[in-house]
């Protein structure tokens, strides 16, 4: 959809399905749709992306299994903190 503003702020989802495609030759797959989101607030964004990032980590933990609990808990390793600063191993 062309604007009128290109600097216009936007945030929209939208899916797009591939079909009837040419040549012939070219086969769609099972994933024929993608969902496609245009965002202008990159900041907002960035934290979308990092919170969605630790919800993953936090589910990962959930479904480890003791063995492996405790092999990371014996790990040594630079972390990160909640504002982003690398914290080194002493």
């Amino acid at each position: 959809m062309p604007r009128e503003d290109p600097y216009e702020e936007r945030d929209e989802l939208f899916e797009v399905q591939i079909y009837d495609v040419k040549p012939e030759e070219v086969r769609i797959s099972k994933r024929d749709k993608q969902l496609v989101q245009i965002i202008t607030d990159h900041e907002t964004a960035s934290k979308e992306a990092l919170f969605r990032e630790l919800i993953n980590r936090v589910h990962m933990q959930e479904k480890m299994t003791w063995w492996q609990q405790i092999k990371q808990s014996i790990t040594l390793h630079p972390t990160k903190d909640e504002n982003g600063i690398i914290i080194d191993v002493e």
